[in-house]
């Protein structure tokens, strides 16, 4: 009788697939409680804000988890003798939310203030204006 042997799933492909489905909840919902926040209170979201800077910040560690996503996708592809089903798709998502929310930051947010938040945050100066 011939045995047939099964591919498992790779389990980075997985991990990057879980983190673009995760990520994409997320920034739909701080995207939501962005707008809500500027309907009911734009002096909320000053640009000296802590919320805003909450944001920002919430913004970076999800395009910077995003990244990552890229990685343990790319790293799955490659991965011998696995399925690459999950992180192909997984590539794919964050890529296209990487893009997607980076260009609702820049057409909402001044990304300038990106900029100098993220430089002062790490320690750069002369960075961002």
């Amino acid at each position: 009788m011939e045995e047939t042997q099964f591919k498992r799933h790779s389990g980075l492909g997985t991990a990057s697939a879980v983190i673009a489905l995760v990520l994409v909840v997320t920034f739909f919902e701080l995207f939501l409680i962005v707008g809500a926040i500027t309907k009911t209170s734009a002096d909320l979201l000053a640009e000296d804000s802590s919320v805003t800077i909450t944001i920002a910040l919430l913004i970076i560690l999800g395009l910077a988890a995003s990244l990552v996503g890229i990685g343990l996708g790319i790293a799955g592809i490659f991965h011998r003798n696995r399925r690459k089903i999950f992180a192909i798709l997984g590539v794919i998502f964050n890529v296209v939310l990487l893009r997607l929310v980076w260009e609702l930051v820049c057409l909402t947010i001044d990304c300038n203030f990106l900029v100098r938040l993220f430089t002062t945050s790490i320690g750069i100066k002369g960075l961002g204006g």
